[in-house]
């Protein structure tokens, strides 16, 4: 019962390990407004914080990847903090997020594994510079 417990529990600790590692969400930016010119990447935003994160000459953004998770979907600013006018975007559908002449300036995403969003945390900022 012990062998097949510490077996089990050892399992279990490289099936964690596998996905954890393969977890990951990537936001792009884009030239054009429709999310086809590349122009910068964004690895893995802190869930649920608020992001400053403006790429010279950028029009558009998307979620690239998300993988390991169940769901991903982001919030688009035109302005610094959360300012201006907004956008979404959710990974496998509607996902390009346009703002042809001013470009995102910032954005706050959040990602998990079940069916059930979390609540969003846009207290604390972070600023991603490219």
């Amino acid at each position: 019962m012990v062998a097949f417990l510490n077996t089990k529990l050892a399992v279990l600790s490289v099936l964690g390990l596998i996905s954890s590692a393969s977890a990951g969400i990537q936001l792009n930016a884009y030239t054009d407004g429709g999310c086809s010119n590349y122009a910068g990447q964004f690895n893995q935003p802190s869930n649920g914080v608020l992001t400053n994160w403006a790429v010279s000459g950028s029009n558009s953004a998307n979620i690239a990847n998300c993988d390991g998770y169940t769901w991903c979907d982001c919030y688009w600013w035109t302005g610094p903090n959360a300012s201006g006018n907004m956008g979404y975007t959710a990974y496998g559908s509607n996902n390009c997020a346009s703002a042809w002449g001013s470009g995102w300036k910032s954005v706050s995403c959040t990602y998990g594994y079940n069916g059930r969003r979390g609540k969003r945390v846009t207290a604390g900022t972070y600023e991603a510079n490219l």
